[in-house]
């Protein structure tokens, strides 16, 4: 999401009403702000990330790299973040919310997690969708 350690982050309150809820918003804020330790600790080595965003499609193996692309990812530089709606059950979860973007630009996202078991808070595969609203 870019380099956005200042970005502003507005969650809705039922976005945190289980420990899973509380993870993916502190994930999505993590990533928000390029939260590179969070991260890492929060994915399995062999994590998998299929992204769609303005720029292209990708697909990121391997936590080392999914790291690399938070950190050099400057296609979107958010100035606000905003977490709409968590779900959470059994091994998935998804997020979905609005961005802002430093260009005055507004996109909305929806990512969707699968964790390694259903107990667990390590992600091992991603989907994100990242689509610009145009006026």
């Amino acid at each position: 999401m870019g380099k956005a350690a200042g970005v502003r982050i507005v969650c809705k309150e039922d976005c945190g009403s289980s420990p899973k809820k509380l993870f993916l918003r502190d994930f999505n804020i993590a990533a928000a702000k390029v939260n590179l330790p969070f991260i890492k600790k929060s994915l399995t080595e062999d994590v998998m990330w299929h992204l769609f965003e303005p720029a292209g499609q990708k697909e990121i193996f391997g936590r080392d790299n999914v790291l690399q692309e938070y950190k050099n990812n400057l296609v979107i530089v958010p100035i606000e973040f905003v977490i709409d709606t968590i779900i959470t059950h059994g091994y998935g979860g998804a997020v979905k919310g609005q961005i802002k973007s430093k260009d005055g630009k507004l996109y909305v996202f929806g990512d969707f997690y699968e964790f390694n078991s259903a107990k667990s808070v390590k992600i091992k595969s991603m989907t994100s969708y990242i689509v610009e609203i145009k006026n």
